[in-house]
């Protein structure tokens, strides 16, 4: 079993794991590392890593044994190592039609492993008034109907069918309200082939190829 997390502050990236299975290490060369990037030192504490990665590797031990009840387990760890691995991740900040994108590279696979962009004013604002409208619709019209039929119909249980309409048409709203609150910054994950290790001359093509998967299409 393998486990990994990053030691510093990665929020901004978006990035909170990289795949590292599989992966050829190579020996730390801070002299090679300094002159191609930025290196961002280990800022964690050691014992919490360790706890961490010991409290992944029990949960990961119960869920791999099928058990509906454990009464009591002894797990025993052979083998442990732990290590600092510095892994390149490529980090590029552009703005387009005067608005900023952020796209975060693994720089061995060449995939792009999150991408920051900001949301269309007009689409969430759109969004609201039609899911308000949408909602109170729901909620008001639609529950008057269902209490008329409620009403004339014989069947007591029948008015519990009332509040359905009250419920959908209030969790329209509720959803609308979110995705304009919340939708001026979109982020999200793009699977990409697996490509060889990019350079820093790479970059600027790479970004090229995922503006289209970021910015809206030029109208003639």
């Amino acid at each position: 079993m393998s486990w990994n997390a990053p030691a510093v502050d990665v929020q901004e990236f978006g990035v909170e794991q990289v795949p590292l299975d599989g992966q050829q290490l190579l020996a730390f060369d801070p002299s090679a590392l300094h002159a191609d990037g930025m290196v961002f030192e280990p800022v964690g504490s050691s014992a919490d890593a360790v706890a961490e990665a010991q409290h992944h590797f029990d949960e990961e031990v119960r869920r791999l044994a099928h058990l509906d009840e454990i009464g009591s387990m002894r797990i025993r760890r052979l083998r442990e190592r732990m290590a600092v691995v510095y892994y390149p991740v490529w980090v590029a900040r552009y703005t387009f039609r005067g608005r900023a994108y952020q796209v975060v590279i693994d720089g061995d696979s060449g995939k792009v492993l999150y991408g920051k962009a900001p949301g269309n004013t007009w689409f969430r604002a759109a969004v609201l008034v039609g899911g308000m409208a949408m909602g109170a619709l729901t909620a008001v019209d639609g529950t008057a109907l269902a209490l008329r039929m409620a009403l004339s119909s014989d069947d007591s249980d029948s008015l519990l069918l009332a509040v359905l309409p009250l419920a959908l048409g209030v969790a329209m709203m509720s959803w609308a309200y979110r995705r304009f609150r919340y939708g001026e910054l979109v982020e999200f994950r793009i699977r990409g082939r697996r490509r060889p290790a990019l350079r820093s001359a790479e970059i600027a093509t790479l970004v090229r190829d995922v503006v289209a998967e970021f910015a809206p299409e030029r109208r003639p």
